[in-house]
């Protein structure tokens, strides 16, 4: 395996890019892994639905898996983190990038995690369902849809922003969207 140390090898070769319905089996299959209870109160959002309304904003519902460089992990605000330096020393650009279904940043995936991991889209939910089991471990958890919007992109709760607001209501229609699709799936089982 070679490192990627360019932005262009990041994202070389082939990346999943999934079949809706295979798509929406891998979501049914690891949602419920994402915990519902956070202290004492219960999260208002169902795990499937967050993992493909989530997917609907990162890669067109598992169709667009491809790395995504952010600038704010190479030369901006993160990029003198601790972390961000050493995964740098040891993946290049490739520790800047976000990576599959839902394009979870590489710094936030478990320590034995490399890019190349990110090829298999089953690895990719693994890897989701684990940050956002550890967000829901935090201080202050997202306990709604519009929250974990901010999490997911703005980086906390309460994160604001036109970037931050455009992605939550952009969540919210796909949540939306993805109910009646879910519900019928669910309902042939």
């Amino acid at each position: 395996m070679s490192i990627p140390l360019t932005i262009d090898e990041c994202s070389a070769g082939v990346w999943p890019s999934l079949e809706f319905e295979d798509f929406v089996n891998l979501c049914l299959h690891y949602g419920p892994t994402i915990r519902t209870e956070v202290g004492n109160k219960l999260s208002l959002v169902d795990g499937s639905k967050l993992l493909l309304a989530l997917s609907g904003n990162e890669s067109s519902f598992g169709h667009n898996c491809k790395p995504r460089h952010e600038t704010g992990y190479c030369t901006g605000f993160y990029s003198h983190n601790a972390t961000i330096v050493g995964l740098t020393k040891l993946f290049g650009h490739g520790a800047h990038c976000s990576y599959g279904p839902w394009q979870i940043m590489f710094c936030n995936a478990a320590n034995d995690a490399t890019p190349d991991k990110f090829r298999d889209a089953e690895y990719g939910a693994i890897q989701t369902v684990r940050f956002m089991n550890q967000i829901l471990r935090a201080n202050n958890p997202p306990r709604s849809l519009h929250e974990w919007g901010e999490v997911w992109n703005g980086g906390h709760v309460g994160a604001r922003g036109p970037g931050v607001l455009n992605y939550c209501e952009e969540l919210q229609k796909n949540w939306d969207a993805v109910e009646k699709s879910l519900a019928g799936i669910r309902e042939g089982n």
